[in-house]
């Protein structure tokens, strides 16, 4: 499977504050946070680490999320997904 291809749907059990990093991760990624209602409420592009010393930047939901998609970086963009999407199972 390619990158451009790789979707990674989390979901949680309650709605809250997400973080995330990328430890150890050297690919960047495009996150998305999704509400209890399944609308995207915020996006980051998540910047890979250089090194597995290094310490990764977290990067938060912003708003409670229950649901976080982590795709190719730049996929929400290139797809026209804006703020307030619903995610689809």
């Amino acid at each position: 499977t390619s990158l451009e291809t790789m979707k990674v749907l989390k979901v949680f059990p309650d709605e809250k504050i997400r973080e995330f990093w990328m430890k150890n991760t050297f690919i960047p990624l495009s996150i998305g946070f999704f509400s209890q209602n399944k609308k995207l409420a915020h996006t980051a592009e998540m910047e890979p680490v250089r090194s597995e010393m290094e310490k990764p930047k977290t990067y938060d939901s912003q708003v409670p999320a229950m649901y976080v998609l982590e795709v190719a970086p730049g996929w929400f963009s290139r797809n026209k997904i804006a703020l307030g999407a619903l995610l689809y199972p």
